[in-house]
């Protein structure tokens, strides 16, 4: 699902994240998997104790982006897989 968000949100074409990828990996691999591998490790999911609602968060230096990656997060679990 994290792979679905980064994918998403183009995050393999913005130059922040392809240059922390090659400072990372030395170019190597898939950008998509390793965006979406950083973004599983920034996700918190919270249940409710007494209803099947969730809590999405994304632990993120920055709140705006933090938001934008959990609704993000939000809408990939809840839409259908693509083809």
């Amino acid at each position: 699902m994290a792979d679905r968000v980064a994918k998403t949100l183009k995050l393999d074409k913005a130059p922040d994240y392809v240059e922390a990828w090659k400072d990372s990996t030395d170019g190597k691999g898939d950008i998509i998997v390793w965006i979406g591998q950083m973004l599983q490790k920034a996700l918190v999911v919270t249940p409710s104790r007494d209803s099947s609602v969730i809590d999405v968060s994304v632990n993120w230096s920055d709140a705006k982006t933090a938001a934008v990656l959990a609704n993000a997060f939000a809408q990939a679990y809840i839409a259908p897989p693509s083809s």
